[in-house]
C-alpha cells in the first residue's frame, strides 16, 4: 500500500482529532503500538459499518495470535465491502507491518483510513530541514542491527536456516558499511595514544599545616509550649483569618473590621467573606465529632496535638490492630449526621473539601469491606455528596460537587476500585451520590471513571454497578442508553469471564427499565447459556427473570417464549450456584409463564440438600436478602422461592415429576419441596392462590407415597408433617386414615416399622405422636384412631402388645 502523508510514528493533529472524536475504548497514545492489533481499527470501521463490524468479535489482545485473528475478520470485511484505503486493496504485507510496528506503518494505514472514511486530504508536513549526519556514538552497533532484525516481519518464519541467512546477511551488510566509514573518516579507528594525557594536579600542601578554620556560634532556639487544647481552636482562627485576608477583611479577636483593599470594596464580595468566615471549617466539624464519640477513652491520649483530632483517629485505626470497629463506625457515623454541616463548610471554601477527603478515603482503603466501619464510611461519603448537590442545586453553582469529588476524591478512590473488587458496589454509589440527579451529570459520571481509571477491564466491571444506581428514568433517555448498550455489547466479546458476567448484568438492569430491546438482545445472551463461568450462566438466568417479569406469556412476538426456553436449557445443566441464582430469580415469574414450572422444580430437586433448604425457607416478603457468594461482577441479592412462587402449581408439577419417571417411593428432596409447598397453601394460612379440591387431587396423587415414606426412618417426619396437614386443615379430615384403612396402607406401615424395619424407633415415635394428636380431637378423630389400632391388634397381637401404640389404643379404648 502506498503510504498516505505522514509516514512517522506519530499521528497528525487533524487526524488525531478524527480518532478522539468517535469517542474510542482507549486513548491513543503510541499509534504504532496500539493499532498494531486491530482492535481500534475495528472500533473505528464499526462507527461507519455498524452491521458488519460487531466489536464483540474482536479481541483487545496484544499476542500475535489476537492480532492476526482480528486482522484476519478485518481483511474478510474489506474485502467484502470493497474497502480500499488509499485506492487499492490492503494487503498481507500492510498487515504484517502493522502487527510488527514497522516505524510509519500503522501512522501511513491510519491516515489512508482517514481519507477514505472523511473524504479528506492529510495536510503533510513540511519536510525538516537537513542535520547533521549521525555522530559516531549513535551508529548502530552489530547487536542493535541483530536486535532490529528480529522484529522485521520477515523473520517471522518457523524455518530457522532461512531466518539465519537472513541474519547472516544484514551482518555481511553492517560490516560493509563499517569498511565504507574506514576509508570516509580513517581518524575516527586510528588507535589513541592514552600515555600523552596529562593529569592536573593542584599544588602541593605539606601534611598537618591545615588551614585555620572559622569558628560558629550556634544560637539557641526558645521554642514556646502551646496548650494541646488551643491547638484546633488556634488553627481555625488562622485559617479564618487568612480567608479573610484575602476577601478584604481583617479579623481581630475582639471584632471584624472591613478595610476597603486599595479603594471602596464590593459589598457583596465582603458581605460572602464574612458569611464564609461565620461557617465552621470541615476539620472543626470532624474534631468536634471525634472528641465527642471519643470523651472519656484512652485512644485520646495517643493523639498527637500537633495534628487535628480527626488526622490522628485515623492514624489510630490504621496504626492499631485492636482498634474496635463498632467504635471506629460510631465516630463515623458522626460525620455522617454531620454532612449538612460539612457541605456548607466545602461550598464556602472548597479547599475544606480536601480535608474531608483526607480523613473519609484513608479509612475506606484500609477498613474490610464485611465491617461496619466500612459500611459507615461509604454512608458518611454518601450523605457528603447529597448535601453538595443539594446544596448546588439551591445555588448557581451547579455541577460543583461533582467537579470537587472528580478533583480530590475521584483518583484516589479508583487506586481502590482497581485493587479492591469486593469495594466496588459501595465506592459506585459514593461516586453517583456526588453526581446530580440529571442525565448529563451519570454520564459525567461515567467518563469520569473511564477517564480516571484509563483501564477497560475495571471501568466494565464498574459499569455494571454503575447500571445498578441508574432509575428507570435515567434509562430512558436514548444516548444513556446507548452508552451502556455499547459497553455491554463490548464487555459480553470480551475472554475475560467476569467481564463478561457483569456485561449480562448489565443488560438485566438495561432490560428491566426497557423489556423491547430483548427482542435484538435476546440471541446474544442465548449464546451465553454455555459459558464456562458460573457467574455468566447465572446472569442470563437473571436476565430472563427480568424479561419474563416484564413481558406476559402471549406477547405476540415470542421473546417470553424465547426467554423462557433459554432458561430451561441453562437450568438443565446448571451447577449449584447458578441453579440457586437462577431458582431465586425464576419463582416470580412462574405464575404467569407456567411453561417454567416443571424445569424449575426439576433444577431444585436436583440440588444439594443444605442449598435447597435455604432456597425453601419460611420468610415474609420482607425478610432480608440472602447473600450468594458473590462473583467478580455483582452480588446476587436472593430470597427464599416461597416467598414468590405458585405453590399448587409447584406441587402439581412435582406429583406429575413423581408420576413421569416411575418411582417407587419419595426421597427427601420431594418431600421438601412439598412440605414448603404446603406451608404456602391458602387452606394451611398461605397465600398462594388454589382450593382445597385442588391441593387434595395432589395429594391424592401421592398420598401412597407419603404413608409409604412413615417407615423411612429419614423421610418419616415429613409424612407426617404432610398427612397432619391434610387432616387437620382439610374439610376430609379424619377420612384420610379411613380410606388408608381400608386399603390397609397405613396398617401395612405400621406393621412393618414395628417388625424390626425401625431400628432407632424414630418411625415408632413419629407414629404414635401423630396417632395422639389426632386422637385427642375426639370425636370422628377418635374414632378412626381407634379402628386402626383395633385392626392392628387383631391382625398382630403380638407386636401389638409391644408397640408404643398400645397406650395410645388404651386412651381411645381399644
Amino acid at each position: 500500500m502506498a503510504a498516505a502523508a505522514g509516514s512517522g510514528n506519530t499521528l497528525s493533529r487533524e487526524v488525531l482529532k478524527w480518532v478522539q472524536s468517535l469517542d474510542l475504548a482507549y486513548s491513543v497514545k503510541n499509534a504504532k503500538r496500539d493499532f498494531s492489533n486491530g482492535f481500534l481499527v475495528a472500533e473505528i470501521f464499526s462507527r461507519y459499518y455498524d452491521k458488519d463490524v460487531q466489536m464483540h468479535s474482536f479481541d483487545n489482545g496484544h499476542s500475535v495470535a489476537s492480532k492476526k485473528d482480528n486482522w484476519a475478520q478485518l481483511l474478510k470485511f474489506f474485502a467484502k465491502r470493497n474497502v480500499l484505503p488509499a485506492g487499492e486493496p490492503v494487503t498481507q504485507a500492510t498487515v504484517d507491518a502493522i502487527v510488527h510496528c514497522r516505524d510509519g506503518a500503522a501512522v501511513a494505514f491510519i491516515n489512508s483510513v482517514y481519507e477514505l472514511l472523511s473524504g479528506r486530504r492529510v495536510q503533510k508536513p513540511p519536510e525538516p530541514p537537513a542535520g547533521d549526519p549521525l555522530p559516531a556514538f549513535a551508529k548502530p552497533t552489530a547487536s542493535t542491527v541483530l536486535r532490529d532484525s528480529l522484529m522485521d516481519p520477515d523473520m517471522q518464519t518457523t524455518d530457522h536456516s532461512v531466518a539465519e541467512a537472513k541474519m547472516k546477511e544484514k551482518l555481511e551488510a553492517h560490516e560493509a558499511d563499517l569498511q565504507t566509514q574506514r576509508l570516509e573518516d580513517p581518524a575516527r579507528f586510528a588507535p589513541r595514544d592514552r600515555m600523552s594525557s596529562k593529569v592536573l594536579r593542584g599544588s602541593a600542601r605539606t601534611v598537618g599545616a591545615e588551614e585555620s578554620k572559622q569558628s560558629v556560634t550556634v544560637k539557641r532556639v526558645n521554642v514556646k509550649t502551646v496548650d494541646a487544647a488551643n491547638v484546633a481552636q488556634l488553627r481555625a482562627t488562622k485559617e479564618i483569618a487568612a480567608h479573610s485576608a484575602r476577601a478584604g477583611m481583617s479579623v481581630t479577636s475582639g471584632s471584624r473590621s472591613v478595610l476597603a483593599m486599595g479603594g471602596d470594596g464590593d459589598p457583596a464580595a465582603m458581605a460572602a467573606a464574612m458569611a464564609a468566615a461565620a461557617v465552621p471549617s470541615a476539620v472543626d466539624v470532624l474534631n468536634e465529632v471525634v472528641m465527642r464519640e471519643l470523651a472519656g477513652r484512652d485512644v485520646v491520649h495517643t493523639f498527637d496535638p500537633r495534628k487535628p483530632a480527626c488526622l490522628s483517629f485515623v492514624d489510630a485505626v490504621r496504626g492499631m490492630d485492636d482498634f474496635p470497629d463498632d467504635l471506629t463506625a460510631q465516630v463515623v457515623d458522626g460525620f455522617g449526621a454531620r454532612a449538612g454541616d460539612l457541605a456548607d463548610a466545602c461550598a464556602v471554601r472548597p479547599k475544606d473539601f480536601w480535608s474531608v477527603v483526607a480523613v473519609f478515603t484513608p479509612l475506606a482503603v484500609v477498613l474490610p469491606e464485611a465491617s461496619p466501619g466500612f459500611a459507615a464510611v461509604t454512608d458518611a461519603y454518601c450523605a457528603l455528596g447529597r448535601a453538595m448537590v443539594a446544596k448546588d442545586s439551591s445555588s448557581a453553582a451547579a455541577g460543583n460537587a461533582q467537579a470537587l469529588f472528580e478533583d480530590f476524591a475521584l483518583p484516589k478512590l479508583c487506586t481502590l476500585l482497581r485493587t479492591h473488587a469486593e469495594k466496588r458496589a459501595a465506592l459506585v454509589r459514593v461516586v453517583y451520590s456526588f453526581a446530580g440527579p440529571d442525565v448529563e451529570a451519570h454520564t459525567q459520571a461515567i467518563r469520569s471513571l473511564q477517564t480516571t481509571l484509563d483501564h477497560l477491564p475495571t471501568l466494565m466491571l464498574c459499569m455494571v454497578h454503575c447500571a445498578h444506581n441508574e432509575t428507570a428514568l435515567a434509562l430512558a433517555d436514548e444516548h444513556l442508553l446507548d452508552l451502556y448498550l455499547y459497553y455491554c455489547m463490548i464487555g459480553m466479546g470480551m475472554s475475560s469471564p467476569s467481564i463478561r458476567a457483569a456485561s449480562v448484568g448489565m443488560l438485566a438492569v438495561i432490560l428491566a427499565a426497557k423489556p423491547e430491546m430483548g427482542r435484538r438482545m435476546l440471541d446474544r445472551v442465548a449464546a451465553l447459556q454455555d459459558d464456562t463461568w458460573w457467574e455468566t450462566r447465572a446472569q442470563v438466568l437473571v436476565v430472563c427473570a427480568t424479561l419474563l417479569r416484564e413481558v406476559p406469556a402471549d406477547d405476540g412476538d415470542g421473546m417470553a417464549d424465547r426467554a423462557t426456553e433459554i432458561a430451561t436449557a441453562v437450568l438443565a445443566a446448571a451447577s449449584p450456584p447458578v441453579a440457586r441464582v437462577g431458582l431465586a430469580y425464576l419463582a416470580p415469574c412462574l405464575e404467569a409463564h407456567d411453561a417454567l414450572v416443571q424445569p424449575f422444580v426439576a433444577a431444585l430437586l436436583a440440588l444439594p440438600g443444605s442449598v435447597r433448604e435455604n432456597l425453601l425457607l419460611a420468610g415474609d416478603a420482607g425478610a432480608p436478602d440472602a447473600l450468594v457468594d458473590s462473583g467478580a461482577a455483582a452480588a446476587f441479592h436472593l430470597q427464599p422461592v416461597t416467598n414468590a412462587w405458585p405453590a399448587l402449581a409447584v406441587a402439581r408439577a412435582l406429583a406429575a415429576t413423581v408420576a413421569a419417571e416411575g418411582l417407587q417411593n419419595l426421597d427427601v428432596e420431594h418431600f421438601d419441596v412439598l412440605v414448603a409447598a404446603l406451608r404456602g397453601a391458602a387452606f394451611n394460612g398461605g397465600t398462594s392462590p388454589g382450593g382445597t379440591d385442588e391441593w387434595l387431587d395432589v395429594f391424592d396423587q401421592l398420598k401412597g407415597f407419603v404413608v409409604v415414606a412413615l417407615c423411612d426412618p429419614v423421610c418419616a417426619e415429613s409424612a407426617v408433617s404432610v398427612l397432619r396437614t391434610f387432616t387437620f386443615n382439610t374439610e376430609r379430615g379424619p377420612s384420610v386414615l379411613e380410606a388408608d384403612v381400608r386399603k390397609s396402607a397405613v396398617l401395612g406401615s405400621l406393621i412393618i416399622m414395628h417388625n424390626g424395619s425401625d431400628a432407632d424407633g424414630h418411625c415408632r415415635t413419629c407414629a404414635r405422636e401423630f396417632l395422639s394428636e389426632v386422637a385427642s380431637q375426639g370425636g370422628d378423630f377418635a374414632d378412626a384412631v381407634r379402628e386402626l389400632l383395633s385392626r392392628f391388634r387383631d391382625g398382630k397381637p403380638d407386636l401389638y402388645a409391644k408397640s408404643p401404640l398400645k397406650a395410645v389404643g388404651d386412651d381411645v379404648g381399644v
